[in-house]
């Protein structure tokens, strides 16, 4: 602001009767009218002092006008940015009526803070800018102005994750099972398929999906087989899930946030103001969670930055060593389908019904009575909503020609140490099914209840979603921190879902059930010792009632090593005794580890027995697996051995990939150079770098290791990745970065050319023996040179790539840097340009400024050789100057004039014996 304005502004307040009133009621002293008078301009009004947006306005020296046509576009921008609609309509209606700035901005205007009680202004005409300040309670955690990702992704691939799994007994018995999930992103979308096979059982091969997605922002379109292994999951509606078992093929359609692109810029917001700059705090259960530097006046933390679930948190913000600002905060983070508070989601679905996998009933008759339900068509429609922060409520019903399934829920999350979900349903035959959940604090209880009504002589849509006969299941448990140990106690009850007799009564005491209880408590004792008691009853009707009282001895020996006792009782009252020594580091590398267990044991349940035993374990990992493998043997000839592998393939049209770790998307990052030194690991050079940006915001720093290296993507978020050589000691001469969305199926590509760049010391003379004191380097493979001293020279250059060094238009000569390892050269020499005369010989006349022409003869491997040939000439006048390069030998003839017929023979001769195929080479490397 000028000075003639602040001095008019002064005598205003001053001289005005009435301070209250508007700039534009004031009459302006005689002189200054030209300040009171509006001028029209572009001004940025900006937002928490970064984004901003250019408006047309009006302003006078003191006081700003929006242009009444600009103000749907100032609410657009502010409710981008977070701001409450309501808040942003009658802050941008009193700027069309013009607003005055702040008197709270002291100092700088263009850097001055303050608490907003409500909205404010701090304006300058003279730059022609605006900055706004809204109180926090007025800003929206979410701004509701949702963006997705790009459409543009990267190659087509077919991603195919395998889980393999053995066991081997001491009687040859064996099974092996094998889990495969492939995804495949073609037309836009991806097929999904998700298979599985093994050697025991009578399903030798399953389809639990095989499906195709497309997705779209904002809304999912699936079509395809899914059974009741691969329940739906489109949105917040999945809070109806039930127990209800059924394979189907349908057509789904549903509200979705998997495309939407949640970041730093629109994600869910914290605001908080601080009248002072510092380092502000997030603290939950008196543990900091989050610590990162706040500026004075409006500050805010992305949601995505905090710990999820609902919770009271501190904000502090410490300035020095005094609290400059402290608050506490409801948080609610747990929004698992980013539905936010008013919003719903939606989901429909139309198929039919497919066979059931009923092995629990063996009896034909009842899988007849299911198998008439199959093929029926249905519609199933759900709805959820958010009617506030810890409430969503849903519905939802299933339909088909001659039945119905219809079912409310509830879940209410207070925070992440209290919630309760509830669910009902009802079925047309007045069968019904009830859900109850409860969290508090370290306490859980799940309950579930299925009541029979229907006629079970008759198919009925209740006997295929929930099989025959009403149940009951119940499922409590509690752990708790005592002393310095840790207890829990856990109680479960339930039916027997392997039941075999059946029959067609509703009557649930048909039903055999089970009955657990179990408690235990861990806690440290003498030696760094942990003891573990622990106590077990397990009641079935099929056979007796047991307990088991456990105790279990560990006392480590060293880091490794560590010595086990335990202690088994069971009903009867018989006890089992076992000593067992450990060793963790029997074999230790890189890719694996191998363990071992020697024991000693009584066993007097079973046999009343002394016995050993010895159980090994392990796992090895590479680039394209990971597996792991137990083995069990004891003196009684029992043996058991278990095994895994876990593997990902990545097909694309031109190349296969293969990785230990299963994701969605990847990203593939190539590098075509030979160069060797990438994957040696040398200590002295610092290796390229990936920066990743997820979303837009930094991710992590991948270091480029290898030729071919797969990092794996979460899935439909937007990536862009950048090449970082600046502070490696590496060139790239391929691509420098890509941008891509992770569509499930496709990869996304960064094919980079890296080349080592090397430094080298040297010191250069020219052929007569004088110091060089000027060196260049020409050519891509330059990077700099320096003079480090008078005449030594330090230059670096990219390897693999043609450069040439200069003097004075002079060729400097250096040995093949491929082939030596020390990076002082030592002494070197550089030759001046040579011409073709008319003879075909090499000749720069009259070399460093005399008469004199001097002949290049060639390079030589036979030191032995060149000095013949040099004696071989004795009786012409040839000044021979011979020079050393690593191990080359080059040598020139320094002559008055120029060549005869016959010293051109001689020449030719000598010509003759040298390697003509380097000359070429000679001062290029590579």
């Amino acid at each position: 602001m000028k000075l003639s304005a602040i001095a008019v502004a002064i005598s205003l307040a001053i001289v005005s009767s009435h301070g209250l009133a508007a700039a534009s009621d004031i009459k302006p002293p005689a002189g200054f009218e030209d300040l009171y008078e509006r001028q029209s301009m572009i001004t940025k009004f900006y937002m928490n002092d970064s984004d901003f947006i250019e408006l047309v306005t009006e302003g006078t020296f003191d006081e700003i006008f929006l242009d009444a046509d600009e103000q749907e576009k100032l609410i657009d921008f502010l409710k981008m940015h977070f701001v409450d609609e309501n808040n942003a309509n009658e802050f941008a209606k009193n700027l069309v009526g013009g607003m005055q700035s702040s008197d709270r901005c002291i100092g700088n205007v263009e850097s001055c803070q303050f608490v907003s009680q409500k909205f404010d202004v701090v304006y300058s005409q003279e730059d022609r800018f605006v900055r706004m300040f809204f109180a926090p309670d007025l800003m929206n955690s979410q701004n509701g102005q949702k963006q997705y990702i790009s459409n543009k992704v990267g190659r087509s691939a077919l991603i195919s994750s395998s889980d393999l799994y053995a066991t081997v007994d001491s009687e040859a018995n064996s099974s092996l099972s094998w889990n495969n999930i492939s995804t495949l992103h073609m037309l836009g979308g991806q097929f999904n398929s998700d298979i599985s096979t093994a050697t025991t059982g009578e399903d030798k091969f399953d389809y639990n999906e095989l499906s195709y997605t497309y997705a779209m922002p904002a809304t999912n379109i699936q079509l395809g087989y899914f059974n009741d292994t691969k329940p739906y999951s489109f949105n917040s509606t999945d809070i109806l899930a039930d127990d209800s078992n059924y394979s189907e093929i349908a057509f789904r359609i549903g509200s979705s946030s998997d495309l939407e692109k949640v970041n730093k810029e629109n994600s869910k917001r914290l605001y908080f103001s601080s009248p002072a700059a510092g380092r502000v705090q997030i603290i939950k259960d008196d543990k900091i969670v989050l610590s990162e530097n706040a500026q004075s006046g409006q500050n805010f933390i992305p949601y995505y930055k905090l710990p999820k679930g609902n919770y009271d948190a501190i904000i502090r913000v410490y300035n020095g060593e005094q609290i400059a600002f402290e608050e506490h905060r409801k948080i609610f983070n747990s929004d698992k389908h980013n539905l936010a508070v008013g919003d719903m989601d939606y989901q429909f679905s139309l198929g039919k019904f497919m066979e059931l996998n009923h092995e629990s009933f063996s009896d034909e008759a009842i899988n007849s009575l299911s198998r008439e339900f199959d093929e029926q068509m249905f519609a199933r429609s759900e709805l959820s909503y958010k009617a506030i922060d810890e409430l969503t409520l849903a519905a939802g019903v299933l339909n088909t020609k001659d039945s119905w399934y219809a079912k409310t829920a509830v879940n209410f999350d207070f925070s992440d140490q209290i919630s309760t979900r509830l669910l009902y349903g009802k079925f047309s035959n007045q069968s019904d099914y009830r859900q109850f959940g409860v969290t508090l604090f370290n306490a859980s209880v799940d309950w579930s209840r299925y009541n029979d009504r229907g006629d079970n002589t008759k198919d009925e849509l209740d006997d295929y979603l929930f099989g025959f006969g009403s149940y009951t299941d119940l499922s409590v448990s509690y752990y708790q921190q005592i002393g310095v140990g840790n207890a829990y106690v856990s109680y479960s009850k339930g039916r027997d879902v392997s039941t075999e007799d059946y029959i067609f009564s509703s009557d649930e005491g048909l039903l055999k059930s089970y009955e657990n209880y179990s408690a235990g408590y861990t806690f440290p004792w003498l030696y760094d010792s942990i003891i573990d008691v622990n106590l077990g009853y397990n009641k079935n009707e099929d056979v007796d009632s047991d307990y088991t009282v456990g105790i279990n001895i560990s006392v480590p020996l060293s880091i490794n090593d560590s010595v086990t006792v335990s202690s088994y009782t069971d009903n009867p009252g018989k006890t089992s005794l076992r000593t067992a020594y450990g060793r963790d580091d029997l074999l230790s590398s890189k890719n694996g580890s191998l363990s071992g267990e020697v024991g000693v044991g009584y066993d007097g349940y079973q046999d009343q027995t002394m016995s050993a035993d010895l159980t090994m374990s392990g796992t090895y990992s590479n680039d394209a697996f990971s597996s792991s493998a137990y083995a069990h043997v004891d003196s009684r000839g029992d043996m058991g051995l278990n095994g895994s592998l876990h593997t990902t393939q990545v097909v694309t049209s031109d190349d296969i990939y293969s990785t230990p770790t299963r994701a969605d998307s990847y990203l593939v990052v190539s590098n075509k150079s030979e160069d060797s030194s990438l994957a040696e690991q040398r200590s002295d050079i610092f290796n390229s770098t990936v920066k990743v940006k997820r979303n837009g915001d930094p991710e992590r720093d991948l270091t480029i290791d290898d030729d071919v290296k797969l990092y794996p993507l979460k899935r439909y978020k937007e990536y862009q990745v950048t090449l970082d050589v600046d502070s490696s000691d590496y060139y790239n001469n391929g691509s420098n970065g890509a941008i891509a969305s992770s569509y499930p199926g496709t990869v996304v590509d960064l094919n980079v050319d890296l080349h080592e760049v090397r430094s080298y010391i040297s010191i250069f003379n020219d052929l007569d023996g004088r110091a060089i004191d000027a060196v260049t380097c020409r050519g891509i493979g330059c990077v700099s040179v320096e003079e480090l001293s008078d005449g030594v020279f330090k230059f670096k250059v990219r390897m693999g790539m043609p450069y040439e060094l200069q003097a004075y238009n002079q060729r400097c000569l250096i040995p093949n840097l491929n082939s030596i390892e020390n990076r002082n050269l030592g002494e070197n020499f550089c030759m001046p340009q040579f011409d073709i005369d008319d003879d075909g010989y090499q000749i720069a006349k009259g070399a460093h400024g005399t008469d004199k022409n001097l002949y290049y003869v060639g390079e030589f491997d036979d030191t032995a050789m060149m000095k013949k040939l040099i004696d071989s000439t004795k009786d012409e006048p040839f000044e021979f100057i011979n020079k050393t390069v690593g191990k080359r030998e080059f040598l020139f003839i320094k002559l008055d004039g120029f060549l005869t017929a016959e010293q051109g023979s001689k020449l030719d001769a000598m010509k003759a014996y040298a390697v003509e195929s380097r000359t070429t080479e000679t001062y290029v490397s590579n």
